[in-house]
């Protein structure tokens, strides 16, 4: 999860109204977003330097590509190894 990478700057849980309904209901769709499967290792590796830019300070302001880079490394990253959770389409012999 993007808790795991440096920099003190903690990201927004969600960029929608969680006390809300319709809130929590995007919120769990973007969760769940099949896209995130494809990202690949280097898409996995350029979302989390950008998230890692935001939490050192680099980036000020929450932008489409960054939500993007939130949501898949917190839907590949195990949040409490870091390690990388098996994803769709991988080579089962790499670990």
């Amino acid at each position: 999860m993007s808790a795991s990478l440096p920099g003190d700057r903690e990201l927004p849980r969600s960029q929608y109204d969680l006390s809300t309904y319709f809130g929590r209901v995007q919120h769990a769709i973007t969760l769940t977003d099949p896209s995130t499967l494809f990202a690949g290792q280097s898409g996995l590796e350029n979302a989390k330097q950008l998230v890692t830019k935001y939490k050192t300070g680099e980036i000020k302001d929450m932008t489409p590509d960054l939500w993007n880079a939130k949501k898949i490394v917190d839907s590949t990253l195990h949040p409490g190894t870091s390690n990388t959770s098996k994803r769709l389409f991988n080579d089962p012999t790499h670990g």
